[in-house]
C-alpha cells in the first residue's frame, strides 16, 4: 500500500474472455505519475517533451460486446513543455503549438483538469480514441476563450439594452 504522498499506479477489475466474447470492466488511478516518464514517447509522437509536472488520473474502462465505453479524469500540476525539434502534432491537429495549448488549459492555480469520455463500437473504421482526446482539449480550449463571452451574455439578458458604451485609452 502506498500513502498519498507517493507515486503510484493502483488497477483493479474484470477481464472474461469466452471463445469470441471479450468482456472488460476495470478501474484505475494513477497518483503523482512524473510527466517527464513520457518525454520519449512525446517527443517523437508530438515533437514536445516536458521539463516537470506530475500526473494523477482516475479511469474506467468497460469493454462489452464490442463496445467501449471509458471515462477519464486527468489532473496534470506543474506541466512545462518544451520544443523538441520534428513536426508538431498539436499545431497540425489544433492549429496551436502544444505550449500555448498548455498555458490556455491551466487554471488559475496553473494545473489541468481534463474529463475525457470515450463511446463508440471498437469494430468501426472511424472510431478512435485519438479524436476523442483530441475533441476534449479542443473543448477545454473554446471553454476558456469563451468563458468571458459567456460571462457578459449572462450580464446583459435579452430585455435589456446598452445605452452607452465607453473605452478610456490608458496612457
Amino acid at each position: 500500500a502506498s500513502t498519498p504522498d507517493e507515486e503510484s499506479i493502483h488497477v483493479e477489475g474484470e477481464i472474461k474472455m469466452l471463445g469470441n466474447d471479450f468482456y472488460l470492466d476495470v478501474d484505475g488511478e494513477v497518483k503523482k505519475f512524473a510527466v517527464s516518464s513520457f518525454n520519449p514517447y512525446a517527443e517523437k509522437l508530438l515533437g514536445w517533451g516536458t521539463q516537470s509536472g506530475q500526473l494523477k488520473t482516475k479511469i474506467h474502462v468497460q469493454i462489452e460486446e464490442q463496445r467501449l465505453q471509458s471515462k477519464s479524469k486527468i489532473g496534470i500540476s506543474d506541466l512545462r513543455v518544451v520544443r523538441a525539434g520534428g513536426d508538431d502534432l498539436t499545431d497540425k491537429t489544433m492549429g496551436l503549438p502544444l505550449g500555448l495549448v498548455v498555458d490556455l488549459i491551466k487554471n488559475i492555480n496553473g494545473d489541468i483538469k481534463l474529463n475525457i469520455e470515450v463511446d463508440g463500437p471498437l469494430n468501426k473504421p472511424e472510431f478512435s480514441i485519438r479524436d476523442a482526446i483530441w475533441k476534449s482539449l479542443r473543448n477545454a480550449i473554446v471553454n476558456i476563450i469563451t468563458a468571458p463571452l459567456r460571462l457578459i451574455g449572462r450580464l446583459v439578458t435579452h430585455n435589456s439594452k446598452i445605452q452607452k458604451i465607453e473605452i478610456d485609452p490608458v496612457i
